[in-house]
């Protein structure tokens, strides 16, 4: 309420994506005409430097996918580790393995069906809870894809930095993720299973 109070008598506003500023001047028709997006920015792609790791695997010889984010419901990891499976199920990856930054998988992320192929594949799904800097850059860097089909985001950074390390990119139109990758990225419908499946495939198929 203080928030909706404060925007409503402010004389600029400054947007971080196209995405915030519809919804600003939906819920503010004073903002209309006063707002513009300033998108925030990510830093340049660099070469990791030479470091010891604290990572479990070595990057640069592992065929891997990445996620980077929280378990909030939003994040939408349960579809992430549903096309994953359906991805090594239809087609001749044996090698790649899912590494998820963040925190461990939750109940309500996994359904029936990835439960019990969980059970069998745990080697195939890392997951790793705290992750520094440099070794963030190194998972971007040598991941074959990012994978990203969030239903909503205020900005998007983790898809961006991924873009930004030179990493393949398949997310949504969320927040600023349109706005800045353009047509650099695959994007899909994070409420359609089946696409989802079918970008991770033919991704990894081509």
């Amino acid at each position: 309420n203080w928030i909706h109070r404060s925007l409503s008598i402010a004389d600029a506003y400054a947007c971080d994506s196209s995405f915030t500023e519809k919804d600003l001047n939906r819920i503010i028709p004073h903002s209309k005409g006063k707002s513009e997006v300033i998108h925030l920015g990510v830093p340049p792609k660099a070469i990791a430097q030479s470091r010891e790791s604290g990572l479990p695997f070595d990057p640069s010889n592992t065929k891997y996918l990445l996620h980077v984010g929280s378990s909030a419901w939003y994040k939408n990891r349960k579809a992430i580790l549903t096309a994953f499976s359906h991805l090594l199920k239809n087609s001749d990856q044996p090698a790649v393995n899912l590494v998820f930054v963040g925190p461990r998988l939750q109940e309500e992320e996994l359904t029936d069906e990835t439960k019990t192929w969980m059970e069998n594949n745990k080697s195939r799904v890392v997951v790793l809870n705290h992750v520094d800097e440099p070794d963030l850059r190194k998972l971007y860097q040598y991941a074959r894809a990012f994978v990203f089909p969030s239903f909503v985001e205020g900005f998007g950074w983790p898809p961006l930095e991924a873009n930004a390390m030179g990493c393949p990119v398949i997310t949504t139109r969320t927040g600023a993720i349109a706005d800045i990758l353009g047509n650099s990225a695959t994007y899909v419908d994070p409420a359609n299973q089946r696409e989802i499946n079918q970008a991770l495939l033919s991704f990894m198929n081509n």
